[in-house]
């Protein structure tokens, strides 16, 4: 089509997942229900909301209990229909008309799409420089070079996505010490690695944490991300994203959740003891290498081709991620923790795929 961006020509249209599987382990998601006060603020909130209203368009109430939960004032909170939109957003803010952006390879794959659809100058960083005895260390040394060199934004997902690594805080610091970029870290799985920079949002002013409630908290279907922010990034956000971004469904059940978080920790905890065992069980099989993660999920490679190993498993009702396409990944697969009998059930299939 004559009349469409060569950015987003140069783009394969967005493929859904694959589903209906009878065990779900690709998208990172916690298995648990909701805490029963959760469940129960959804069913009165749905009853009392006015539907034929718009609502807040700013989520005020939300980014107060956000706010709250993550330690800073409500005006260095921002809010967005998901991770994917506040990615978007930042392109839109900060990115596009040729500006550099720097991401690690591999990665969450969004930050690759919309930089590109941005038309920003797309710079990617493969991981493990050669003299790293970490197979998925960031090659820190050239991150902060291309930042110097022309300053952009630089999106750094910690822990990594699929990797599961955790990226030195130190490193981190110091691409804002000794460059004038943007740093943008995804946190999307901070509450199971437990190792945070908002902290140090305050002094930094080119510094911006993103979050998300799709992980820990259980709501990926809510679709809810947030942003901790110096104000003025807030406000630049908030400038480009659209009217009533977040709908009011959405903004209520997330405010209950978050002021419920102390009822989550149970199932983070429950999480990790099975991430550990869904390890030792990966670990055991003949030929494959799980890696180390700080993350809810598990990166591991097999002897076989991974698309016919995934291929094995999904026909056998258990769906996880084929991350081989990347050639860093080229012998990997994804696989989320479930509940113990999601978990055991996969570990049979991927024995029998492999046999």
């Amino acid at each position: 089509m004559e009349l469409l961006r060569k950015e987003a020509a140069a783009l394969p249209p967005y493929q859904p997942f694959p589903s209906g599987a009878k065990v779900k382990l690709d998208m990172n998601e916690n298995p648990f229900p909701l805490p029963e006060p959760v469940r129960r603020a959804a069913v009165d909130i749905a009853g009392r909301l006015n539907f034929a209203r718009y609502g807040d368009s700013g989520a005020s109430a939300l980014r107060s209990a956000l706010a709250a939960y993550a330690g800073v004032r409500p005006e260095m909170v921002f809010c967005g229909n998901g991770s994917d939109e506040i990615i978007h957003l930042f392109l839109t803010a900060f990115g596009g008309n040729g500006r550099r952006v720097i991401v690690p390879r591999p990665t969450f794959v969004t930050f690759r799409r919309e930089a590109i659809l941005s038309g920003a100058e797309l710079v990617e960083v493969p991981l493990a420089p050669a003299e790293s005895a970490d197979p998925f260390a960031l090659d820190i040394e050239q991150v902060v070079r291309l930042a110097k060199e022309k300053p952009g934004v630089v999106f750094i997902v910690n822990p990594n996505n699929p990797t599961g690594n955790l990226i030195p805080r130190e490193a981190l610091l110091r691409i804002l010490a000794e460059t004038e970029s943007l740093l943008v870290v995804d946190e999307a799985y901070y509450e199971y690695a437990g190792t945070t920079l908002a902290g140090e949002v305050a002094r930094n002013p080119r510094l911006a944490v993103m979050r998300t409630l799709s992980k820990a908290f259980g709501l990926a279907g809510l679709r809810l991300g947030y942003v901790i922010a110096v104000p003025e990034v807030v406000a630049a956000l908030d400038r480009v994203r659209l009217p009533f971004n977040v709908n009011m469904f959405t903004q209520g059940l997330a405010q209950a959740a978050v002021e419920n978080a102390p009822l989550f920790k149970p199932q983070v905890a429950a999480l990790l003891a099975e991430r550990d065992k869904l390890w030792q069980g990966l670990a055991a099989l003949p030929g494959v290498h799980p890696f180390p993660t700080h993350t809810n999920f598990i990166l591991f490679t097999v002897p076989q081709p991974p698309s016919t190993v995934w291929r094995k498993l999904f026909a056998a009702g258990v769906l996880i991620l084929d991350v081989s396409r990347d050639p860093l990944l080229k012998s990997c697969l994804r696989v989320s923790t479930g509940t113990a009998e999601e978990n055991a059930v996969f570990l049979k299939a991927l024995a029998a795929a492999l046999a």
